[in-house]
């Protein structure tokens, strides 16, 4: 069991850093930076 633990481990760390590397940001920072990209954002007149 503690093999499994230790792979589950490993795997989610590799899996958090690929996601780092690809995006430049924390997974958990998608939404947080998506908010302030749409209120930067220009707004048409409705």
């Amino acid at each position: 069991i503690a093999v499994l633990g230790g792979i589950v481990a490993i795997r989610t760390f590799l899996s958090i850093s690929l996601d780092v590397e690809i995006n430049g940001h924390w997974p958990w920072q998608t939404t947080r930076l998506a908010q302030e990209t749409a209120a930067l954002a220009p707004r048409e007149p409705a």
